[in-house]
């Protein structure tokens, strides 16, 4: 499942940490008012608003994204593992059923940041 960064909730978790004023300024700058172009031969899209990911290429994004997934619910029964933007739940049982219940149990606890589309 891959993991969607949404900037609005990104930026209300980063006001919930303790981080100085003028860094959360500058990472909300980073992230708000972002758009993208398309050329194709001598032909451009219009703009279009990006409102979810991260930048690629950045330093800070990486830790941003951190900050995103940290403190994402976790039942008992599952693991979630992550890497870049995808997100992995797995769990262990005796029998098949008992691993796609624990499975699905995680997916009921997420929050509809990470699978919801605005």
């Amino acid at each position: 499942m891959p993991l969607v960064v949404w900037h609005e909730h990104l930026i209300f978790k980063l006001l919930t940490i303790d981080i100085p004023h003028q860094l959360f300024n500058l990472l909300r700058s980073f992230l708000q008012d972002r758009i993208f172009i398309v050329k194709i031969g001598n032909s451009f899209s219009t703009a279009s608003k990006i409102s979810a990911g991260v930048p690629q290429g950045s330093f800070i994004s990486p830790h941003l994204l951190s900050i995103y997934i940290n403190n994402m619910p976790k039942d008992q029964e599952a693991n979630i593992a992550v890497f870049a933007n995808n997100t992995v739940f797995y769990a262990s049982g005796q029998t098949n059923n008992a691993v796609i219940k624990r499975v699905q149990k995680q997916f009921l606890i997420i929050p509809l940041e990470v699978t919801d589309n605005p």
